[in-house]
């Protein structure tokens, strides 16, 4: 080799100092720091005795030129081996037993001291080393073994592993082969330039990084971002020398080493310059062919992140900040999970991308929940194959492992603000199908730990809102529940209050009386399928679930799913969304405040936890009417036939003329009188006509409409007030009542 490059493999040598230090300093060591600190020592010796080598010293030691390029050789064939080594533990965990490979170090040692012609021939007259068919086969035989089964077991190991900082770790060996490959072929080939020293050199850096650093940089944005500098710069020193060029032929001026210098030190600034003007354009080019649309959102997400000061409310922060960091990382589904009221748990508020029907929107974690702690112990990344891995797992409650499994979660990233954790980001797999990269975890985690102290404030300012707004609310239900009025216009009122936090197109309140449901006052503007006063069986229906569950029951889109016969009534009438809240007094429940909308998914899970206190706090005053109205009830009733009695009736009657008169209705009104009731006494006594009163009672009450009034008016004569009859139609409901009656 010539002399004059002796500095190519000292600068080589030199460098390897550094390198020796960071591996020193970085302790303890784990079995791959040792590994390749017996790497580094071969290189180094390689480099050191081709300087020697180089420079002549050597063969003032051993006073023989072929020997000083056998121990280059074999130096240079041992580093391979400990290569070699060094990357097999990446891929395989076990210690090595049997280290075959040193059979090649072996066997160049054997074939350089035997007298085998044509091994290494030297052509002294130029100093330059050409290698021979025998130590050419051996390194053939290395890459074809041992260099070919590295390669194969390394790809296998990034396809399998789950893990993408291990993935990445396993690009930079590639890289490292290929340089290694690439560099050492050109240099055995001969020639007086070392440029294996330089191979040598960039691979013990990348290694050092990718050994030493536990958070390496995605090789794909050290990529781009060489791409960028190298075209930026190479572009700026490329137009300086085509300047030079030119002007050296058009005149004269010598051309020399100080011209080129000098030129150089001037175009420097117009460099630096012209790489500052078209940085940014540049930049998002090579972006934009390397990451396609991911690119435009990450842009979009970065200036979102720069004025999260400005947005308005916690709606817009967390449907924005979800939806642009899914499509950053390019995942099919993502969502926010925020602190639940009540519970302590975290539900999803945020998610994309906002469809009905996506699963992951449905997500809920406990409080105590394995996840929950565990990501705010560690305040890192958990992967979904994790909980089936980690021992602390084992306790999650299977209803919640099913929640995950079908939300279809791929990864769990934690909200932390002074070590608490105010928020969960869930993403679910990418869209192409591909693991994902250091580049999106990064991503990921730098941009939640951006957004969590923002979030966490808005998140307390949209509570203490809420709170507010809930308190002036229940003032306003309370003042108009406790007011002189009928119960009609009370809950017309009530209707209205809720309807400025909710959408309400149709609410009633739905009693338990027995085994049915009865419908004590109801508002609507769609018309409905029952009426107040109406009874109907309270089996089947949410009601019974939610009082017997006291919890909320929520059908979202009854058109999509439904499980309640009731639910039949109100998709005629046009509901899509409904929801039942039990009326809960001390340690029972008295029926549901029942609210439904003709917009599907209309009521968000914050709306139903208000509501639902909204309804605990009306439960009593409902009680209390119930009661009241009881009581009145028992002042109208008449004991022995269960009719409204003969005081009741002229109260009504007067009522009744009065209303159909000014509005031009007709009423009618008949009466009954028993035959021989008087006899009947006589003859079988009191006790029985009093039973016999009750049967008359249940067959009038069943013979006529609900919105029909039926009265005891003496001892056997009853009377009955059909509202908005006429004369013939009453005939008929006559005719049919003495008639149940003979039978």
């Amino acid at each position: 080799m010539n002399s004059q490059y002796f500095w190519f493999p000292l600068i080589a040598t030199v460098v390897y100092i550094p390198l020796f230090v960071i591996l020193l300093t970085n302790r303890p060591w784990q079995q791959r720091h040792r590994l390749f600190f017996l790497f580094l020592i071969p290189a180094v010796l390689w480099s050191f005795t081709t300087f020697l080598s180089m420079k002549g010293w050597l063969t003032h030691i051993t006073h023989n030129t072929e020997l000083d390029v056998s121990i280059v050789i074999c130096t240079a064939i041992l580093m391979f081996v400990q290569f070699h080594y060094l990357v097999r533990s990446f891929y395989q965990s076990e210690r090595i037993n049997m280290p075959l490979a040193y059979i090649f170090p072996i066997a160049t040692v054997v074939l350089l001291v035997l007298p085998i012609p044509q091994d290494i021939k030297f052509t002294f007259n130029g100093n330059v080393v050409q290698y021979g068919p025998g130590v050419i086969a051996i390194y053939s035989l290395f890459l074809c073994t041992v260099g070919a089964k590295d390669i194969y077991s390394l790809m296998q190991k990034r396809r399998l592993s789950p893990n993408p900082a291990e993935r990445n770790q396993i690009v930079y060996l590639f890289a490292s082969i290929a340089i290694f490959a690439v560099f050492f072929l050109i240099g055995i080939g001969g020639g007086e330039f070392p440029v294996y020293h330089i191979g040598n050199l960039v691979v013990a850096c990348i290694l050092t990084y990718a050994v030493v650093t536990h958070r390496l940089v995605d090789i794909n944005v050290v990529f781009r971002q060489a791409l960028i500098y190298v075209a930026l710069y190479g572009t700026g020193v490329g137009i300086v020398l085509s300047l030079f060029s030119l002007a050296y032929r058009f005149t004269g001026f010598e051309l020399d080493l100080a011209s080129l210098t000098i030129t150089m030190g001037l175009g420097i600034p117009f460099i630096l310059i012209l790489a500052h003007k078209v940085h940014n354009v540049w930049q998002k080019k090579v972006e934009n062919a390397f990451m396609g649309a991911k690119s435009f959102y990450r842009r979009q997400l970065s200036q979102f992140i720069a004025g999260l000061h400005s947005v308005p409310s916690l709606e817009q922060m967390g449907n924005g900040f979800v939806s642009l960091l899914a499509q950053s990382v390019d995942c099919r589904r993502a969502c926010l999970l925020l602190p639940q009221v009540g519970n302590g748990g975290f539900a999803a508020q945020f998610v994309y991308p906002p469809v009905e029907d996506n699963p992951i929107g449905e997500l809920k974690l406990r409080q105590d929940s394995p996840v929950v702690t565990w990501l705010e112990r560690k305040n890192t990344i958990l992967p979904e194959r994790s909980l089936t891995i980690f021992p602390e797992f084992q306790s999650m409650w299977e209803e919640e492992r099913e929640e995950i499994k079908s939300a279809e979660v791929k990864m769990f990233v934690p909200l932390m603000n002074e070590g608490r954790i105010v928020g969960i980001v869930a993403t679910s797999e990418r869209r192409d199908g591909k693991l994902y990269t250091v580049e999106d975890i990064d991503l990921l985690e730098s941009i939640t730990r951006q957004v969590a102290a923002s979030m966490e404030k808005e998140y307390s300012r949209e509570r203490l809102r809420e709170q507010d707004q809930e308190t002036t609310l229940l003032n306003r239900l309370t003042s108009i529940m406790t007011s002189n009025v009928s119960i009609q216009v009370i809950f017309e009122g009530f209707a209205q209050e809720l309807k400025k936090v909710a959408d309400i197109d149709w609410a009633t309140i739905a009693l338990i009386d027995g085994d049915e449901v009865y419908f004590m006052v109801l508002s609507s503007i769609i018309g409905s399928a029952w009426q107040p006063g109406q009874r109907i069986p309270l089996e089947g229906t949410a009601t019974e679930l939610a009082c017997r569950e006291r919890h909320a029951v929520y059908e979202a889109d009854l058109k999509r799913q439904h499980k309640f016969w009731t639910s039949e009534g109100h998709l005629q009438q046009g509901v899509r969304s409904v929801v039942h809240l039990p009326l809960g007094v001390a340690d029972h429940t008295i029926g549901s405040l029942i609210l439904a909308s003709r917009q599907p998914n209309a009521y968000s899970h914050s709306q139903i936890q208000l509501l639902q206190r909204v309804a605990s706090q009306i439960a009593a005053p409902i009680e209390n009417a119930q009661l009241y109205a009881r009581l009145e009830q028992k002042s109208r009733i008449d004991t022995l036939s269960g009719l409204f009695n003969r005081h009741y009736f002229e109260e009504r009657l007067k009522e009744e003329l009065s209303r159909h008169s000014r509005y031009g209705d007709v009423c009618s009104i008949f009466m009954i009188d028993l035959d021989n009731f008087k006899a009947y006494n006589d003859v079988y006594g009191h006790p029985s006509g009093d039973v016999l009163l009750g049967q008359i009672g249940r067959i009038i009450r069943n013979s006529v409409r609900n919105v029909d009034l039926a009265f005891r008016y003496g001892g056997d004569e009853f009377v009955i007030i059909l509202p908005q009859t006429g004369r013939d139609a009453a005939y008929v409901v006559a005719e049919r009542v003495r008639s149940q009656i003979a039978d």
